[in-house]
């Protein structure tokens, strides 16, 4: 009896401590926390991101990285990110340089959560079919983590070769995460649809979620992406942006335009390449019309690049759900001369 007592007098303490914090003056984040819970909820519904990859692979041994990339989000204000569970979607095509090379029959795709110094602290791997004439089919395979990412800590995706080695040739590879129960083969397809036509894109990325509320002049990152396996890029090219912003923060209303930074950098010796600066416009619906700017990655010595990049509005930016498309494609000149002068920081 005297342990029940207690028992309910420690949960009147406690409910007596959350409302006096809650009257000094808590209640505003309480607010926050529970639109924070909400945009979460709403993320577990309808979240996504595909991965289009279509462009040469090198030979690479069985076992090691033959392409990945990884994403990381650094400095004091970084955001946390999140992989939830959900559904996993591959399919692609393996074509050889040389006619009748020896293909794998299997591919493995590992998602890994390191440490800022290169510890892995979990990771999932999945093992993806290859059919005898390079095809590799639709699969789909459940993501079982719940995995936080915390400030400067890195997401790398990879794909090596399981049993044989990949040979050198072109690799057509579209990843599909979605969050929840957000599955749908039609909508799986739409998103990877560019990389049908007579002159994809290298790189095709769609994203559906929600981002955080800023001050103005109050940055989104800076974050990092390398790739992985490969030099990365050597031709100049197009980077394209399109989508939509949902607004879920009433009365603040969408800035012009988001000034977007980006600083090409050894991935080795952390030297600047070269940096380039342009700016998105928004429409007050939120949509963002389809715009284009010259993008150029420079690896002309082989090295991994690493692109670090910073986004800013001069007005406060809401809470909001956003759905964006970007693609890169390169042009089939060569960068010229001064553009190589611009990588001499390798």
């Amino acid at each position: 009896m005297l342990q029940k007592k207690l028992k309910l007098g420690a949960f009147v303490l406690l409910i007596s401590s959350l409302t006096c914090l809650a009257t000094a003056g808590t209640l505003a984040n309480l607010a926050r926390l529970s639109r924070w819970i909400r945009l979460h909820y709403t993320a577990a519904l309808q979240s996504k991101e595909a991965l289009t990859y279509t462009g040469p692979i090198s030979s690479t041994p069985a076992g090691q990285v033959a392409i990945g990339l990884s994403v990381q989000s650094v400095g004091n204000n970084a955001p946390q990110f999140i992989l939830l569970l959900g559904n996993v979607r591959i399919k692609g095509k393996i074509t050889p340089t040389t006619t009748g090379a020896t293909l794998p029959t299997q591919l493995r795709l590992t998602y890994s959560h390191n440490s800022p110094k290169g510890k892995t602290l979990n990771s999932e791997s999945f093992t993806v079919r290859v059919q005898s004439d390079g095809l590799i089919p639709v699969q789909n395979f459940r993501f079982t983590q719940f995995d936080v990412y915390s400030p400067n800590e890195v997401l790398q995706e990879t794909v090596s070769a399981v049993d044989t080695p990949m040979p050198a040739g072109t690799l057509k590879l579209l990843v599909r995460h979605t969050i929840g129960n957000a599955r749908s083969a039609s909508s799986a397809d739409a998103d990877l649809t560019d990389s049908e036509t007579a002159t994809p894109p290298q790189l095709i990325y769609a994203y559906t979620h929600f981002i955080e509320d800023r001050k103005a002049n109050e940055a989104f990152g800076p974050f990092i992406l390398k790739a992985l396996g490969q030099p990365g890029f050597t031709l100049s090219g197009t980077a394209r942006i399109s989508g939509k912003l949902i607004n879920d923060d009433t009365g603040v209303p969408f800035p012009g335009t988001v000034n977007v930074s980006v600083d090409h950098v050894n991935a080795k010796t952390k030297a600047l390449i070269s940096s380039d600066n342009f700016n998105i416009t928004l429409n007050p619906d939120g949509t963002i019309p389809a715009q284009s700017f010259p993008f150029t990655t420079i690896n002309q010595l082989g090295l991994p690049e690493a692109i670090k990049g910073t986004f800013k509005a001069n007005h406060a930016f809401p809470f909001s759900t956003i759905q964006v498309k970007m693609t890169f494609t390169p042009s089939t000149a060569r960068l010229s001369q001064s553009n190589r002068a611009k990588g001499s920081g390798l």
